[in-house]
């Protein structure tokens, strides 16, 4: 465990070294890179934060094993560090959105590839700025296989057992955290692409999240048509099914809204619509087959509920 935490420290130390602090500068300096760097800017200091972390805890490993003994333990270590393991599900949230972002540095300026590219180039350098920034994201994981390798190889009774199963039990749960803010990101990273798609830039909230989307055959009671419906987990948007997709209608999710089937393969919805059509509003959906059908009714069902109860929490805070 001392030598993966080693190096571990080592390449987050060497990360910032080589591109966080000049990519720091950087967009300090820049104007332009400045209006665009926010994100990126607050996700570097997470980064340190990370190494300021651990390199404390590699410095009480390092004691540890200078005075090791049978009786030794680390789990206790383990368990001090665990309550500021959450500022890896806040990196999470927003590391697609940094590597978006990156990307589009390199794409619009120089003076970021310069930078990539004298670090790339130093002489002690063996990884790209991506394999270092996915470093935080690989080691929860890697804590876990660790413990719980240890763990099989403590007896019951040595006094680092508990410390041990205790700590594997915090760091499960820090996975799962790391795991779902990830997936949280990438899913409110779509719904900043498909806002700038559409041009409508109402659609990004902090609270909106895209799942999932599909064509289908929609009839609002003026027109049939095919259109390509966005769900999110508040929201129902339609688009237009072309190569450029225009925004026709949007359907709130939440207790207003009325599910019937109507055939196998087609389901009514009734509410209020909050996009073009402003008044009551019947919607005819006819999707491709039963079994898409049940699938988007299992979805939209599972996030109608999950609002409502939301509405609830914040009507009993009230």
């Amino acid at each position: 465990m001392y030598t993966t935490e080693e190096t571990y420290v080592k390449s987050l130390q060497l990360c910032t070294m080589l591109y966080l602090e000049p990519i720091t500068q950087w967009i300090t300096a820049s104007s332009a890179a400045r209006l665009q760097g926010v994100v990126v800017m607050k996700m570097i200091q997470f980064y340190k934060n990370i190494l300021q972390l651990h390199t404390l805890f590699l410095i009480n490993l390092r004691n540890r094993f200078k005075s090791w003994s049978e009786h030794q333990k680390i789990g206790d270590l383990t368990i001090t560090i665990t309550p500021c393991l959450r500022m890896y599900k806040l990196y999470g949230e927003d590391y697609e959105n940094m590597l978006k972002l990156l990307d589009n540095f390199k794409r619009s300026s120089s003076t970021y590839r310069s930078i990539i590219k004298e670090g790339d180039n130093h002489p002690l350098n063996k990884l790209a700025l991506e394999s270092m920034l996915i470093l935080p994201i690989q080691r929860i994981p890697r804590y876990v296989l660790l413990i719980q390798e240890l763990t099989k190889r403590t007896e019951n009774d040595h006094p680092d057992f508990v410390p041990l199963t205790k700590s594997l039990t915090a760091l499960k749960k820090t996975s799962e955290d790391l795991n779902t803010a990830i997936l949280q990101g990438e899913k409110r990273l779509k719904c900043i692409e498909i806002s700038k798609l559409i041009k409508w830039e109402d659609l990004v909230v902090p609270h909106r999240y895209y799942i999932n989307e599909l064509t289908l055959e929609v009839n609002n009671g003026k027109k049939q048509e095919q259109q390509r419906l966005i769900i999110f987990n508040d929201l129902l948007l339609f688009l237009s099914d072309t190569p450029e997709p225009v925004k026709l209608d949007t359907i709130s999710i939440d207790s207003h809204l009325v599910l019937k089937d109507e055939s196998e393969t087609s389901l009514i919805l009734q509410s209020n619509s909050s996009g073009i059509l402003k008044s009551k509003t019947t919607t005819t959906l006819t999707f491709p087959s039963e079994d898409k059908k049940t699938e988007f009714f299992s979805m939209l069902s599972k996030e109608m509920k999950i609002q409502e109860q939301a509405n609830q929490s914040r009507n009993r805070k009230m």
